[in-house]
């Protein structure tokens, strides 16, 4: 009951003061509009630009494979990725990508006052920066060649902005050899100007092959299975393919993997309980 009491006391208080001041008034209630209108403003901006489209080439050709039609959810394994990446007929490619976490990097070839740092680290397919259609600053992208054998291929691609801030921009940072959470790692090349990563929000500072996932976070072991859902796909149309064309192929190639594995058993098609029961 005191509680209530005082904030009643309280209430009445700032009411007198608003009363007795009605300019301090006026400008109180006009920033609260201003920024509830801004906040608003913001999320609408987001909503209908920064989400519907991404700084690469033709992104009105790209479409995400998703599970579930009435839970949605974006997440993916790598065999899974695989089998639709070489069985579809939809899109001209598929790519994948997942994030590595943020591991402490440090730049060998800056001596022994380079200070670590945090950075964030996205793990992408080899043809990552193909389908994208992203092109280098400076150096070369990763190639699918890049990403074929399991702790392989220790190269990275910098973000263009952590280039810049880590580099200074200078071209000779393409060959530097760096460590993500005690491995080595060389780099490649630069991701050009303008290039923020998949995924509004989140803005990577490196690149690294996806079969380099054990060597950039350290506490993952067993991820090349189909029970580590943690990659995203990208996946572009072909010329004249609409994604509605495309989601019969999609339903048919999900239900082709749901009846290939064996602990999950097969699976009638279109059962949209099914994920609710078994996640």
């Amino acid at each position: 009951m005191r509680l209530l009491d005082t904030i009643v006391q309280d209430t009445r208080y700032a009411v007198r003061v608003l009363l007795n001041n009605p300019g301090f008034a006026a400008i109180t209630i006009l920033s609260l509009a201003l920024g509830i209108g801004a906040n608003t403003a913001i999320f609408s901006l987001i909503d209908t630009v920064l989400l519907r489209s991404l700084p690469v080439r033709d992104p009105q050709q790209l479409v995400t494979f998703a599970r579930d039609p009435d839970e949605p959810s974006v997440a993916l394994n790598y065999p899974d990725y695989l089998y639709i990446r070489d069985h579809n007929r939809s899109f001209s490619a598929v790519a994948a990508y997942g994030w590595g976490g943020r591991p402490a990097l440090s730049v060998l070839d800056e001596g022994a006052q380079a200070i670590p740092e945090l950075v964030t680290a996205t793990m992408v397919s080899g043809n990552f920066f193909d389908v994208l259609g992203v092109t280098p600053a400076v150096g070369r992208v990763l190639r699918p060649d890049d990403n074929l054998k399991e702790d392989g291929h220790p190269f990275v691609v910098l973000d263009y902005d952590f280039w810049q801030r880590r580099f200074a921009g200078d071209a000779s940072a393409v060959g530097k050899r760096i460590t993500l959470n005690g491995s080595l790692f060389t780099v490649v090349g630069v991701a050009r100007a303008g290039f923020i990563g998949p995924e509004v929000g989140i803005h990577p500072d490196v690149y690294a092959p996806v079969m380099m996932l054990r060597e950039v976070s350290r506490s993952i072991r067993e991820w090349n299975n189909r029970h580590y859902w943690w990659l995203r796909s990208l996946c572009r149309l072909k010329p004249g393919v609409t994604r509605e064309a495309a989601i019969p192929e999609m339903d048919t190639l999900w239900h082709q993997i749901l009846q290939n594995d064996p602990q999950r058993g097969p699976v009638p098609a279109y059962d949209k309980d099914y994920w609710k029961r078994n996640r």
